[in-house]
């Protein structure tokens, strides 16, 4: 089932069907030695990339997530933009007809800049109240670094915790926050990328070499209960290989198939790059090691051009609760 919403689109997660590492790749393996590699696969997950789609929300509504509140409503929520630090749309049916709603989720500024709040994940936690992880803007550096907002309410306001959760700077800053909770074990993580391309000194995505060091994936084990206190260490999941991913890798997205496997979604190459794209990764272990697969979506599949951001969400579709995927992209023909 695809269906486009605005810049973005979705299908279930049940159906995927996880290939196995059928050779393994001989050249490097990871960037600074840091994260470990769990082979490859030349299979791929296939999505009906020949599809034709349109727009149900003709909006710049970029890097969003999708949520359903109580109500039964599906809510979304996007990058600064139209005036507004995050941007929020609605609809009744998530393939159906959506609005943006011309208000504020976020309602202070704390450590931020109050400018350029990215790719924000919204999460429901055991009390009922909502969690909003983000990346902001940190004052004096251009830079970002993740944080976190909380509301009772679906719609917000959302009010920043006093500090950001996780901000290494002079490793670039931290950015693309998921929230994901295990089926199996009722454990949660928080997916995020170290941006290590902001330490560079220009070039795409500001990533200069020599000056840029890794892009690692790192996933942090959170408290259940309020989605952000800390337990045990942060795990490197994967990390840019040159060749293959360009100057980083970033949005990564976790979900657990069907089968059991864990399947991690990320981005390769600069948003700004036609090779901006999807790809995904397998592993019998949340904490990896993930084997490697071919790009899952690319210019020009479904008449995209640098598809990127794969973000998940469960709620009521059709028939009883689904895992649900989506992810966006600019169209390469004026709409």
């Amino acid at each position: 089932m695809l269906a486009l919403v605005g810049f973005f689109f979705f299908f279930h997660a049940t159906t995927l069907a996880v290939p196995a590492p059928v050779e393994v790749f001989p050249g490097p393996a990871k960037n600074n030695g840091v994260a470990p590699f769990g082979g490859r696969t030349t299979l791929s997950i296939n999505v009906g990339q020949n599809e034709t789609v349109q727009p149900k929300l003709a909006e710049d509504f970029p890097d969003p997530c999708v949520i359903q509140g109580d109500d039964g409503d599906w809510y979304a929520f996007a990058t600064s933009g139209n005036g507004h630090k995050v941007q929020m749309a609605r609809a009744s049916d998530i393939l159906g007809d959506w609005e943006r709603l011309d208000q504020e989720a976020v309602n202070n500024s704390a450590w931020t800049t109050g400018r350029n709040f990215w790719a924000p994940d919204v999460r429901r936690l055991e009390d009922g109240s909502y969690i909003m992880y983000f990346s902001g803007e940190v004052p004096d550096e251009r830079k970002h670094c993740v944080g976190v907002a909380r509301s009772q309410n679906i719609t917000g306001p959302y009010t920043l915790d006093e500090d950001p959760w996780e901000c290494p700077l002079e490793e670039g800053g931290a950015i693309d926050p998921s929230g994901f909770r295990d089926p199996a074990t009722g454990r949660t993580y928080v997916v995020y990328k170290v941006d290590g391309n902001a330490a560079g000194s220009g070039g795409d995505c500001g990533a200069v070499m020599p000056d840029v060091g890794g892009t690692p994936l790192m996933l942090q084990e959170v408290s259940p209960e309020d989605g952000s206190l800390k337990i045990g260490d942060t795990v490197v999941i994967l990390d840019r290989i040159g060749e293959e991913d360009g100057p980083l890798v970033e949005a990564p997205n976790l979900v657990r198939a069907a089968d059991g496997r864990y399947v991690l979604f990320y981005s390769a190459h600069c948003f700004t790059d036609p090779a901006y794209n999807v790809r995904y990764a397998w592993s019998d272990s949340v904490a990896g090691p993930y084997v490697r697969a071919p790009p899952l979506v690319q210019t020009p599949d479904f008449g995209f051009e640098g598809p990127g951001g794969m973000t998940s969400t469960t709620g009521r579709v059709e028939e009883g609760e689904d895992e649900v995927l989506l992810l966006h992209g600019r169209f390469m023909e004026a709409l």
